[in-house]
């Protein structure tokens, strides 16, 4: 089983990219979760932005909704690219 293309990087500081290129579920099935996503922007640090890239073929709803609603609650300026 591959590792989901997923990712958190710094593009300046306070600022950071997360990238969604796989499918959303469970992480025991390969997929990303909304924990995943929560765990590495926390992990990212104190921020004041993120740009966020999502290109997903699909998968959970719930996941989906959960991720949205992560990024959406967090007090940062959040870029849609």
């Amino acid at each position: 089983m591959n590792a989901p293309n997923f990712r958190v990087e710094m593009k300046a500081p306070r600022t950071a990219r997360v990238e969604i290129y796989d499918a959303l579920g469970p992480s025991w099935a390969g997929m990303i979760d909304a924990k995943t996503v929560s765990g590495a922007i926390g992990a990212a640090g104190e921020l004041d932005e993120i740009e966020v890239r999502i290109n997903s073929p699909g998968g959970s709803v719930w996941e989906g909704l959960a991720i949205n609603n992560i990024l959406l609650f967090v007090d940062l300026v959040l870029v849609r690219d």
